[in-house]
């Protein structure tokens, strides 16, 4: 009975030890892909919206009401990173919009977008968090003009680095929804958007 006691033992101590070994491994992995981001990446891309005047299903993403679809859009702009784990997007978005009740035969427009966020880092994977009330949509041209704040993301998005630094992909879509009454109580509803977007990192990073 000892003896089994002592193997058991034995057993708890090298399990633990790996345990230590593995977790030790993977952050300094992490600290290795964390190092490869930073400064300022250039990207372009583009995605669309679906806009639910009354809100989505949440088990089919369709609209529950009146909707419309501000799509396809064209994105180009900054996205920056900062050793703290915290950076931004800072991004003019040309949007196409095709099927909205208030401008029935069509509109197109400029818009510029800007938020920031954090971030962290496993294997190349970037997870990226909205940081509340940083959210900016300035309307410069087309049929809507001003100024909107405090759109909130439902949940995290993803995107992947290369393992030099100097390649980057984001992606988002459902689930993830945007809500835009937060700091408008004038726009109800709930927005969907799904894009892509690729960039490089630049030069003149800080």
């Amino acid at each position: 009975m000892k003896g089994i006691f002592k193997t058991l033992a034995a057993f708890v101590i090298i399990a633990a030890i790996a345990m230590f070994t593995v977790v030790g491994m993977a952050s300094a992995s992490d600290q290795q892909w964390r190092k490869a981001i930073h400064g300022e990446y250039a990207f372009t891309g583009t995605g669309a919206c679906l806009f639910a005047f009354t809100g989505f299903d949440p088990d089919k993403f369709t609209p529950t009401g009146p909707s419309s679809g501000p799509g396809p859009n064209f994105w180009d702009g900054v996205v920056t990173f900062k050793k703290n784990g915290r950076g931004s997007i800072d991004a003019q978005q040309r949007y196409m919009d095709i099927n909205n009740p208030q401008n029935p035969q069509g509109a197109a427009g400029l818009v510029h977008i800007y938020w920031e966020f954090t971030y962290t880092v496993h294997r190349g994977k970037i997870t990226f968090t909205e940081i509340p009330d940083t959210y900016v949509l300035d309307y410069q041209e087309g049929p809507v003009k001003g100024v909107f704040k405090g759109f909130a993301f439902s949940q995290p998005y993803d995107g992947y680095i290369s393992a030099d630094g100097k390649n980057l992909i984001v992606s988002f879509g459902v689930p993830m929804k945007i809500d835009p009454s937060v700091g408008n109580p004038s726009l109800p509803g709930e927005i969907i958007c799904s894009g892509t977007f690729q960039g490089f990192r630049t030069d003149w990073e800080e």
